[in-house]
């Protein structure tokens, strides 16, 4: 074991160790504190099984985060949940989220690879990186669950599920508005309306702006987008309900773009570029609509969620140091029927089964121009279809001893038909054409068991074993041998865990180790050079080993005082990988350290209430978030170590008396760290330093808030 490993071993026995005697230590102290009733942590409702349960009855390392609090802590966009939720990285590179959660992610938005990371949108999977983008405004709650979740998610939730439940519309008239005023002259404008049309029928309306300059000093990273949401709700009994939406979303800006770096062009100022947005744009639009029904009858509830989306898009950009220009449109449906018992049945048998189906068509068409040649990739139709079979029971063997076991059945099909085709500078015909042909079935089978264990009214401890599959695909240029198709990626998991509150439900502390089974991990590269530059490359680490833990703390030491801390420690390192074509002269790199997998990763809080009685209150919040280094390519590639880093966000506050309306002043990544979003190799035009894509410097403004 090395000493790494070791210094996580530790430290996760001397977790379990504290989490017993710190229970004990509760239960010897009972009341007898004599703090008041109300001066207890909330519970939180989570529906990660498919299933409205209170968060720590739920045997697995899930973090939930109220809408409320996200906007107390000024979260308005995806990638803040990764200061706010442990083990969990968000990287945003133009539309595209790339979600890493235990190290593991897919960290590339190539149509040929689906995302590791399950992304919902009220029960709704997003199929692509892009489709998160916008989402989140008008939220009720994100959940995020962490480890393989393919007996209830289904394929493509190796690493985890992220769930966002927005607001639904309710039986009484409400108005919201907020406005955000910051630097890069960035501004943020929210609306909401809700309005009981009968006693049966509800409607509600949400819509967002948010626009600034660029974050690079060429005036790239910039933002003009806008959202809408409209939803009705029609609840004729307490046993039916049907609820209908639509979602819009555009950005028309200048787009992203990568610069140089480590070492950047300018250490005093990472985000400088000396590029120029003059003849580019990224032009985004989206549009969706769900429906779900809800019966209930007979001791069972019957769901069932249908979906359409559309995603348009057309960008070019100078990455890399060349010019790009992508359009594409991707087209999917899906639909999700599942029975399950009903909430608070008194029988010790609770279930959910249920059927699943999904289709997906991608149009791409991408035309990658560098002085020594242009490669057009043209992918007229790649096309996905997905159904399956699921279902999970729990029994209750006493009234405080539970088993679970799980099962799922997937037939997924991918196909693709197009051609990449090369051209050089002095003719005007292709010199060669690389034909790109797919088509593939995958049937697999995902698992979960698992028992749990009320050691007091308060305390949950857990064991489970559980898996997850991310389905495989093609490479460009497989047909003549370039380079070969990829494999699915399974992923088996056994954790254990305790749920825990205590001292009158005044402190919640949350553990989990889990030691992951990887067979096939997919990797990906952005190939800079050769006769496939402006592709990606995904290959298959045959073996990779990923162990960890997890520390979740809350306290509220009074009403005016909540703190929070939370440590994820991880090891996560290729086993066995095998290049098949090799990488910097190098094919084996088995050993080597999981790209976006940091070692330990840190985040603690607090937050004060100032009480001005009839004037209202003032609220201040510090959130801070470290990460030791990590690699963010596979190759190691010098200049690719993201260094260890803070990022501090702090919030002061004004609540009117009613909370009627509030103002506030906040300030987000305060050291100004320049942390690296995503990276692709060098080529020709950065000599030998990586290219990346930076996240948001310092940021700061204003916001003003009011609601009926």
């Amino acid at each position: 074991m090395n000493r790494s490993s070791a210094r996580i071993a530790a430290a996760l026995l001397a977790a379990f160790a504290w989490v017993p005697s710190c229970l004990w230590a509760a239960d010897d102290t009972g009341t007898s504190a004599g703090t008041n009733s109300t001066e207890t942590l909330q519970e939180v409702v989570v529906t990660a099984q498919k299933r409205s349960e209170d968060l720590q009855k739920v045997p697995e390392a899930v973090t939930a985060v109220t809408g409320a609090s996200l906007v107390t802590q000024g979260v308005t966009d995806v990638r803040g949940i990764g200061e706010v939720i442990p083990a969990i990285s968000l990287g945003q590179d133009y539309i595209y989220t790339q979600i890493d959660i235990r190290g593991v992610g897919t960290n590339n938005d190539a149509p040929a690879l689906d995302p590791a990371i399950a992304f919902n949108i009220d029960g709704v999977y997003q199929p692509r990186d892009f489709g998160t983008y916008g989402s989140l405004f008008d939220i009720a709650d994100i959940e995020v669950l962490r480890g393989p979740q393919g007996t209830l998610y289904g394929r493509n939730a190796t690493g985890g599920s992220i769930n966002v439940v927005t607001n639904k519309p309710v039986d009484s008239f409400q108005v919201a508005a907020d406005t955000d005023f910051g630097n890069y002259d960035g501004r943020q404008e929210f609306g909401m309306v809700n309005v009981p049309l009968s006693d049966d029928f509800y409607i509600r309306a949400a819509g967002q702006y948010v626009g600034h300059d660029g974050y690079l000093t060429s005036g790239f990273n910039d933002q003009d987008s806008g959202a809408g949401r409209l939803q009705a709700l029609f609840k004729p009994s307490s046993d039916l309900s049907l609820l209908v939406g639509v979602d819009y979303f555009e950005d028309h800006s200048s787009g992203a773009h990568t610069v140089i770096g480590l070492p950047f062009v300018q250490p005093s100022d990472p985000w400088y570029d000396p590029a120029t947005t003059a003849g580019f744009h990224s032009d985004f639009d989206s549009w969706s609509t769900h429906a779900q029904l809800d019966w209930s009858f007979n001791g069972m509830t019957l769901t069932d969620i249908a979906a359409i989306k559309r995603v348009d898009f057309n960008t070019t950009d100078p990455v890399v140091g060349v010019e790009s220009t992508g359009i594409s449109t991707d087209k999917s449906y899906s639909n999700e029927l599942r029975l399950a018992s009903a909430a608070g049945s008194a029988s010790p048998l609770t279930w959910v089964g249920g059927f699943y189906f999904f289709k997906e068509t991608d149009y791409a068409y991408q035309d990658y121009f560098n002085p020594y040649f242009a490669s057009i990739t043209t992918n007229p139709d790649i096309a996905e279809k997905s159904w399956a079979l699921f279902g999970q029971t729990t029994y209750a063997i006493t009234s405080s001893l539970r088993v679970t076991g799980g099962l799922r059945y997937s037939d997924d099909t991918k196909t693709a038909t197009g051609q990449d085709e090369i051209f050089i500078p002095e003719f005007s015909f292709p010199v060669n054409t690389i034909p790109d042909e797919f088509d593939d079935t995958w049937h697999h089978v995902d698992w979960k068991v698992g028992i749990d264990q009320d050691l007091t009214p308060s305390s949950l401890l857990y064991a489970t074993i559980s898996t997850g599959y991310l389905e495989g695909g093609f490479n460009l240029g497989s047909q003549v041998g370039l380079l070969p198709n990829f494999q699915p990626e399974t992923l088996t998991a056994y954790a254990i865990g305790s749920k825990n509150r205590f001292l009158d439900n005044r402190v919640q502390v949350n553990v989990e180790a889990f030691y992951y089974d990887y067979k096939n991990y997919i990797v990906s590269e952005y190939l800079t050079e050769g006769e496939l530059a402006g592709d990606f490359a995904l290959y298959n680490a045959q073996k990779t080993r990923i162990y960890g833990g997890e520390i979740e703390t809350r306290f509220l030491a009074t009403t005016h005082d909540v703190f929070n801390v939370s440590v994820a420690l991880l090891h996560a390192a290729y086993d066995q990988f095998i290049l098949p074509i090799a990488d910097r002269g190098i094919t084996d790199y088995s050993g080597y350290t999981a790209m976006k997998a940091p070692s330990a990763d840190l985040q603690a809080g607090y937050q004060h209430t100032w009480d001005l009685g009839d004037r209202g209150s003032l609220q201040g919040i510090v959130q801070t978030h470290y990460s030791s280094s990590y690699w963010t390519l596979f190759d190691h590639t010098p200049g690719s170590l993201q260094p260890s880093y803070t990022k501090t966000n702090l919030v002061l506050g004004y609540l009117s008396p009613g909370e009627r309306w509030h103002a506030q002043l906040y300030c987000d990544n305060v050291e100004n760290s320049a942390v690296i979003a995503t990276a692709a190799p060098p080529n020709s035009a950065s000599g030998t330093v990586p290219w990346v894509h930076l996240e948001e410097p310092r940021t700061y403004g204003v916001r003003l808030g009011v609601k009926f």
